[in-house]
């Protein structure tokens, strides 16, 4: 009887497949990895909610340690990053308005900025550039992706970076704000 292969096998071989064409991969069962992991201390949280080091990365700090060498992690801060979701066709958009004119929709740029670009603005801070109205901006937050407002100045801000994610550092607690 062949054996059916699960979505995340799948993905899995293929995965090793191609870190295998960077360099040598070695794989070692989840036992292995938990007796490494005693040996060093380090416990790992089975609450996979908290957004800390603990809960997502002991198990990789470790197996990079017993092939790197290591005793301690030294830095634990973790970086969150979730994908912008564009929204690239709205075909019930496209007819058109009162005059036979269809109204501006969709797009990734924004008055030369483009989508999801970090910026710094005088008032709301650290944030990311969506869409536009005339010379407006739309500014959301890094972490909620909540819009902050729509009437932004070009002028006013500080470009930090083009990015395609929302990125930021979860509190200590491990909760997301």
């Amino acid at each position: 009887m062949e054996r059916l292969l699960l979505p995340l096998e799948v993905g899995k071989a293929w995965f090793y497949s191609t870190l295998s064409r960077l360099a040598p991969v070695i794989t070692m069962p989840a036992y292995e990895g938990k007796v490494l992991r005693e040996a060093l201390g380090l416990r790992k949280s089975s609450r996979k909610d908290e957004e800390t080091f603990r809960a997502h990365c002991v198990d990789s700090w470790v197996l990079a340690a017993h092939a790197v060498g290591g005793s301690v992690p030294d830095d634990t801060q973790i970086v969150r990053m979730v994908p912008l979701r564009f929204r690239r066709r709205s075909l019930h958009l496209r007819q058109p308005a009162k005059g036979g004119v269809r109204r501006r929709h969709g797009g990734t740029v924004s008055l030369g900025l483009r989508r999801g670009a970090q910026v710094l603005h005088p008032r709301f801070g650290f944030c990311c550039v969506g869409g536009h109205m005339g010379n407006h901006l739309s500014l959301h937050a890094m972490r909620s992706g909540r819009r902050l407002t729509q009437r932004a100045r070009l002028q006013d801000l500080v470009i930090l970076a083009p990015c395609p994610w929302r990125v930021w550092v979860p509190d200590k607690s491990g909760k997301e704000g």
